[in-house]
């Protein structure tokens, strides 16, 4: 092997070992409600004990509701337009999201999409919650816990 050859193997290695998370990324979407950790709760390629992990993003679908079971991490979290009640419970957990946190807006009327702090912690670049009209409701919750962001906390829609 030439030494420029080996010079160019070692720079790809090293590009690769330092930007390795981005590499292992994935777009990690529900299956069911359940736990965040229960392989069972997501789709592939998230589907393993665990779940998604501090390079993943994440999408809640319009019908689940996940809860934390331990303290998690995400670059994004989407709660999609519920069509029924759906959202994330912290259950006194912490959730470490790099990235936004987005609550679309509820499409169906009569539906509740929640995100319940309670007791745990969200930390998060920037929180985004689109409200519905009529009876299309979007709740952030916290009893004792705390909501940290780093950027904004927005609302829009009625």
């Amino acid at each position: 092997m030439t030494r420029r050859a080996r010079w160019l193997l070692v720079a790809a290695f090293t590009a690769a070992a330092f930007h390795a998370p981005a590499l292992w990324a994935a777009a990690c979407t529900t299956a069911a409600s359940g736990n965040w950790s229960t392989a069972g709760t997501w789709n592939a390629p998230c589907n393993v004990a665990g779940g998604p992990t501090a390079s993943d993003t994440v999408t809640i679908g319009a019908t689940h509701t996940v809860t934390l079971t331990a303290n998690a991490a995400a670059s994004t979290l989407t709660i999609a337009a519920a069509t029924a009640n759906n959202g994330m419970t912290l259950a006194g957990n912490t959730l470490a999201v790099t990235g936004a946190v987005t609550m679309t807006a509820v499409s169906t009327n009569n539906i509740t999409s929640t995100l319940n702090v309670g007791s745990g912690a969200l930390t998060a670049a920037s929180v985004s919650i689109a409200g519905g009209a009529a009876n299309r409701v979007a709740l952030l919750t916290v009893s004792t816990g705390t909501v940290t962001t780093t950027g904004s906390i927005t609302f829009s829609g009625t």
